[in-house]
C-alpha cells in the first residue's frame, strides 16, 4: 500500500472510529468533561476531595425533552478491588438538579481495568418532572499499544 492510501485510509478510520479517552481523578484533583450525542450536550465538572467521593455541576442541554438544566452531582466508591495486574471499582452516583426536588438521579457504575483492557458499566434512574426512565450503558476498550512501566517509586 502506498504511503498516500496508508495516509488517506488512517483519516478515514479517524473520521468513522468514535474514540473516548477515561479520566482519572485523584485526591485534591478535578476533572472537565464533556459530551455530546443525538439525546444530550453536557458540560461536568468534578472535584475530588478524596479518593472515596467526588462533587460536582453538570450542565446540560436535554435535546429529546428541550430543555436546560444542571445538576449538583455527588460520587461515591462503595468499593475497590486491586490485584497485581488489574484494577475494579464499583460507584454510587446521584445528582439533584436545579429545577425542582424531583428532578434527579441516582445509580450505579462499574468498571474493571488492566494495563491493557477496560469495561466498564452504568445503570441509572432518571426523575424529572415531565417522565421518569433508567439509563443503561456499556463500555469495553482496549489499549492499542502499552507504555513502559517504571517502578523506580517502589524504591526506598
Amino acid at each position: 500500500m502506498g504511503i498516500l492510501k496508508k495516509i488517506s485510509f488512517s483519516i478515514f478510520l479517524f473520521l468513522i472510529i468514535h474514540i473516548e479517552a477515561r479520566p482519572i481523578s485523584y485526591s485534591g484533583g478535578s476533572t472537565i468533561m464533556s459530551m455530546s450525542d443525538n439525546m444530550k450536550d453536557s458540560l461536568y465538572y468534578h472535584y475530588s476531595p478524596s479518593y472515596k467521593y467526588s462533587v460536582g455541576i453538570e450542565n446540560l442541554k436535554d435535546k429529546n425533552l428541550r430543555d436546560d438544566y444542571s445538576y449538583l452531582r455527588f460520587t461515591y466508591l462503595i468499593n475497590r478491588k486491586n490485584n497485581l495486574h488489574s484494577q475494579r471499582n464499583l460507584y454510587f452516583q446521584s445528582g439533584l438538579s436545579n429545577k425542582s426536588s424531583n428532578h434527579f438521579f441516582y445509580g450505579i457504575h462499574g468498571d474493571w481495568e488492566t494495563r491493557r483492557y477496560f469495561s466498564s458499566f452504568s445503570a441509572i434512574n432518571k426523575h424529572t418532572l415531565s417522565k421518569d426512565f433508567s439509563e443503561y450503558e456499556m463500555q469495553l476498550g482496549v489499549a492499542p499499544y502499552l507504555g513502559a512501566v517504571s517502578y523506580t517509586h517502589l524504591r526506598a
